[in-house]
C-alpha cells in the first residue's frame, strides 16, 4: 500500500494499494519482480490522483508482519517431500539455502525436483554430471544445478 506518513511505522492511513496474485511455484526472484512492478503501477496512480486520494485515505485494519526467517529455515531437509524441498529452495532463491549432501555442506542456489521411486537414503548423492548433482529426497529426486561450497556471492557452480 501507499500510505500517509505517520510517526509509527506502517500505521499511516492508506491512500491506495496494488494487490497481485502469487503462483503456487512462486520464487523469491519472481515475487520481488512482481512487487516492483506493482509498486510502479501504484506510484503512477497515486501521483495522478493524490488530490482525490488524500482526503479519502482509510485507516489500516488489523494486520501482522511475517517474522524474519531463521538460519534453520534456510536448511534443506531431504527427508521431506520433493515439493517441500523445492518450496524452500524457491523461497530463498538468490539468498540460497544450505544442504548436506553425503555429509558435505553446500549452498544451494537453484534446483529442479521430481517425484520418482528410489531406494537411496534421503540426502544421498545418486548421480553427478559435470557440476550438477542429483540428490535423493523422501519421495523423489532433486537436481541441484547451481551451488557453491561458499556463502552467497562467492564462487559458484552455474550451468549455462
Amino acid at each position: 500500500p501507499c500510505r500517509k506518513l505517520s510517526q509509527a511505522v506502517d500505521r499511516g492511513d492508506i491512500l491506495d494499494a496494488e494487490p497481485f496474485l502469487l503462483d503456487a511455484d512462486e520464487c523469491h526472484e519472481t515475487l520481488l519482480l512482481k512487487a516492483q512492478m506493482a509498486a510502479a503501477r501504484l506510484a503512477g496512480r497515486v501521483a495522478a490522483g493524490i488530490e482525490q486520494m488524500w482526503p479519502a485515505a482509510l485507516p489500516q485494519g488489523a494486520g501482522s508482519y511475517w517474522p524474519r526467517w531463521s538460519e534453520q529455515e534456510r536448511v534443506v531437509d531431504f527427508t521431506q517431500s520433493v515439493d517441500a524441498v523445492m518450496r524452500r529452495i524457491r523461497a530463498f532463491g538468490d539468498l540460497e539455502c544450505t544442504a548436506a549432501v553425503n555429509g558435505i555442506s553446500i549452498y544451494v542456489h537453484r534446483a529442479r525436483g521430481w517425484q520418482q521411486a528410489h531406494a537411496a537414503e534421503p540426502g544421498a548423492l545418486v548421480h553427478a554430471s559435470n557440476l550438477a548433482m542429483v540428490v535423493a529426497a523422501a519421495d523423489g529426486l532433486v537436481a541441484i544445478t547451481e551451488w557453491s561450497l561458499f556463502a552467497p556471492d562467492a564462487t559458484t557452480a552455474r550451468l549455462r
